[in-house]
């Protein structure tokens, strides 16, 4: 939740500041910085936090 609000100012911030176009440039998304440095960590954290029983589910499915 905290991180929510933080978003939140933050995206505030930057929808705010339309005028100036540095600070705009500063928010700009960037699909490749995402894709190489943010994605993995998110994937491998959710892999690290999956239940050994369904680990072993699908281990038993899957041949």
């Amino acid at each position: 939740s905290a991180s929510l609000l933080i978003g939140m100012i933050v995206g505030g911030f930057a929808n705010i500041s339309n005028t100036q176009k540095s600070t705009r440039r500063w928010f700009n998304f960037r699909e490749d910085f995402f894709l190489l440095f943010l994605l993995p960590p998110i994937i491998f954290q959710s892999g690290f936090n999956l239940a050994p029983v369904s680990v072993e589910l699908l281990r038993s499915t899957v041949p």
